[in-house]
């Protein structure tokens, strides 16, 4: 139908980032730009993919640190291994 649906997959591990970095918040700034490209064509979206299985180990990791915890599924932050994640990821780019 000449729409474009444009997904960045980054696997990455988040030891050693903070809810508010960069890559956690690209999956909203990702909107921002769609929004500046103004095309009603083009959806861009983006996935972050832990290879971490625990997602209650950052989250303490960031809730030691004085970090407020995000609700990861909401910034399309997801865990290999855990039940569906690909499942997840298909349903943000299909």
């Amino acid at each position: 139908d000449g729409s474009q649906r444009i997904c960045f997959i980054d696997p990455h591990g988040l030891e050693h980032e903070g809810p508010g970095s960069d890559k956690i918040q690209l999956s909203q700034n990702i909107k921002d730009l769609q929004a500046r490209l103004n095309d009603p064509g083009v959806t861009l979206e983006s996935v972050i993919l832990s290879p971490s299985t625990n997602r209650m180990r950052i989250q303490h990791l960031w809730s030691q640190q004085g970090l407020p915890t995000p609700d990861l599924n909401a910034l399309h932050v997801f865990f290999i291994g855990e039940p569906d994640y690909i499942g997840k990821v298909m349903g943000l780019v299909l």
